[in-house]
């Protein structure tokens, strides 16, 4: 005991060390947390997991909802997840990866099976087939995935609607004709068509089908998706003989 007559814990030195190794703890939880989100990508955790003495029989692919928000896994046509090989510098699409196929319950049938949905602390998974490791030749390969959180979709969503609603006033307000009112007493002469302007309404109006079928073709633009990788090794059969 000091000699002031207080416990050592309760003088101001030891306080101020408490408090230096609290706010140290909390700086250091911040940082990890920092961390983690650039690690993972902000939302989502992806990873691969290979098994095999000699050479590479398995591949399990998993995705995992870290952050607590629900995500949308791209499960459409050239834009859902890939595997990918890596050829020289350029990495080359080799097959479709859709993980509804292995969870079919993933499917988000509330945005039309588009999108496969994960709920916070969920996961899915996805394992290649023996018969495609059989044709694969090894090599660094790598898991591309898209993703969207379900808030930024239905942001989206709104957007478009939007988007819609305004276009269809801003038709419908361009297809009202202005007619003036003739002044006093004098009646509106009436108009006279010629042969040449008679042909030349012919030829616009024969013309006025294709612009609509070339402004129907236009791609409706698609939401800003994140993008996230996973890279790993597949050893063949054949390069395992060899050795």
């Amino acid at each position: 005991m000091p000699a002031n007559g207080k416990p050592f814990y309760r003088s101001r030195p030891f306080l101020a060390v408490v408090l230096l190794l609290c706010l140290a703890m909390v700086i250091g939880l911040c940082i990890g947390v920092v961390q983690l989100l650039l690690k993972q990508g902000q939302e989502v955790a992806l990873s691969v997991e290979t098994s095999g003495d000699k050479f590479t029989e398995s591949v399990t692919i998993t995705v995992r909802n870290v952050l607590g928000m629900d995500i949308l896994i791209d499960e459409q046509a050239r834009s859902c997840a890939m595997l990918q090989y890596r050829d020289g510098k350029e990495w080359k699409d080799i097959s479709e990866i859709r993980f509804v196929q292995e969870d079919a319950i993933a499917l988000s049938a509330k945005y039309g099976g588009m999108y496969a949905h994960l709920a916070p602390g969920g996961e899915l998974h996805y394992e290649l087939s023996g018969e495609q490791l059989e044709r694969l030749p090894g090599g660094e390969y790598r898991i591309a995935i898209r993703y969207i959180s379900e808030n930024e979709y239905i942001d989206y969503l709104y957007a478009r609607a939007r988007e819609i609603e305004a276009s269809l006033d801003e038709a419908e307000n361009s297809s009202e004709p202005e007619v003036s009112a003739p002044e006093d007493g004098d009646s509106l002469p009436a108009e006279v068509t010629t042969p040449s302007e008679s042909a030349e309404n012919t030829e616009e109006d024969a013309s006025a089908p294709e612009e609509s079928l070339d402004a129907g073709d236009k791609e409706v633009p698609s939401p800003e998706t994140q993008l996230l990788y996973a890279e790993f090794i597949i050893i063949s059969k054949s390069d395992s003989n060899a050795d």
